[in-house]
C-alpha cells in the first residue's frame, strides 16, 4: 500500500539524521527514540532531564538512559567529564558476601520507582525475566553501591553485546568499574573505549607471537598495551622481536622480548629499517672490535 503524505504537515519540520531510520529504529526502545525527537525538534534550547522527562511523562534515569544512547551512536555529544579532585580517593566496591535477599529486593521493589524502572528495563534488555541472584546484583548496584541507573544499564547492554550475560561476568565488571572510579554515563564510556583499545593491542601481540587466543595476564596486557598503544610498535616490529627472541634462546620469551623492545624504544626505533640500520652498526662495532684485538695480540708478540 502506497502512503500518501499530506503536504500541509511539512509547515512546520525540523531535521532528522537518516541513520536513525536506517540503523535505529528496529533497536532502539519507545523511550529512547521519544527523547531523540523531543531534542530535535527543541535543539535550539538548552533542556534539562526533568524538563524533557516531564514533558514526555517518562522518568529522570530514562531520559538519561536514552541521551546516553543516541550519545554512544554519535547523535550527541558526551557530556564533559569533571576534572577530579587529584586528593580525591578512588571509590572501592564492598564485594559484600551476601546481597540483598529476595524479601529485601521485593522491599526495595516496592518503594522505588527506579529500581523498578531498573528491572523492567533488564527484562528488556535480557528478553526474559530476571532470576532472584540478577534482581539481587542490581538493587546492591543501585542501593549499596550508588551506581546511577544509566551506568547499570549501560553495563547490562555490554554484557548482552559480549554475550556474557551471566552474573559472574555482570559481578566482575561492574566491581571493576566502581574501583576505577567510574560514576557516570561519560565515565563508562572512557572505560569501555579504554578495555576495547587493550584487548585489541593483546590481540595484535598474540597475532605477532603466535600466542593462541586466551585471556592476558595483568602484565601481559599492559606490556601488550605499552608496545602497541604507546611506543606504536606495529606488528612486523613485534615479528621481528620474537624471531631475535626464538633464535637466541630456542623458545619463546616474553621478559625476552620484554629487554628487545625497552631497547629499541629507547634508540627511537619507529620500523623495520631502524632495526636493520641499528643491526648494521652493531656489526661493524663488533668487527672494529675484532680487528683491534687481532692488533693488539700481533704488538704483544713483536
Amino acid at each position: 500500500m502506497n502512503s500518501i503524505i499530506n503536504p500541509g504537515v511539512f509547515s512546520a519540520t525540523f531535521a532528522l539524521p537518516s541513520g536513525v531510520v536506517d540503523n535505529h529504529l528496529k533497536i532502539a526502545t519507545a523511550a529512547q527514540l521519544k527523547v531523540l525527537l523531543y531534542i530535535f525538534r527543541n535543539s535550539n534550547e538548552e533542556l534539562s532531564t526533568e524538563q524533557i522527562a516531564s514533558a514526555l511523562s517518562l522518568h529522570t534515569e530514562e531520559v538519561e538512559d536514552a541521551i546516553g544512547y543516541w550519545a554512544g551512536a554519535g547523535f550527541f555529544n558526551a557530556p564533559t567529564k569533571a576534572v577530579a579532585n587529584p586528593k580525591a580517593t578512588t571509590k572501592k566496591a564492598r564485594m559484600q558476601s551476601e546481597k540483598p535477599t529476595r524479601e529485601e529486593v521485593a522491599r526495595l521493589a516496592d518503594t522505588d520507582e527506579t529500581l523498578q524502572f531498573l528491572y523492567r528495563e533488564a527484562q528488556s534488555i535480557f528478553c526474559r525475566g530476571l532470576k532472584q541472584n540478577e534482581a539481587s546484583l542490581i538493587a546492591w548496584l543501585y542501593s549499596d553501591e550508588g551506581m546511577e541507573a544509566s551506568v547499570i544499564l549501560m553495563l547490562l547492554r555490554l554484557a548482552k553485546k559480549e554475550n556474557k550475560i551471566n552474573l559472574r561476568y555482570i559481578e566482575n565488571t561492574a566491581i571493576n568499574w566502581i574501583d576505577s572510579g567510574v560514576e557516570t554515563l561519560a565515565d563508562a564510556e572512557a572505560k569501555m573505549t579504554e578495555e576495547l583499545l587493550y584487548d585489541q593491542c593483546w590481540k595484535l601481540v598474540c597475532a605477532a607471537f603466535g600466542i593462541e587466543k586466551r585471556k592476558p595476564s595483568k602484565n601481559e596486557k599492559e606490556l601488550s598495551f605499552k608496545w602497541v598503544n604507546e611506543w606504536k610498535f606495529d606488528r612486523a616490529i613485534l615479528v621481528k622481536a620474537y624471531e631475535i627472541c626464538v633464535d637466541a634462546t630456542g623458545k619463546f620469551s616474553i621478559p625476552y622480548i620484554k629487554v628487545i623492545l625497552e631497547k629499541w624504544h629507547s634508540l627511537g626505533v619507529k620500523a623495520l629499517e631502524d632495526i636493520d640500520a641499528l643491526q648494521q652498526k652493531e656489526q661493524k662495532d663488533d668487527d672494529s672490535l675484532e680487528d683491534e684485538l687481532i692488533k693488539k695480540i700481533i704488538n704483544s708478540e713483536d
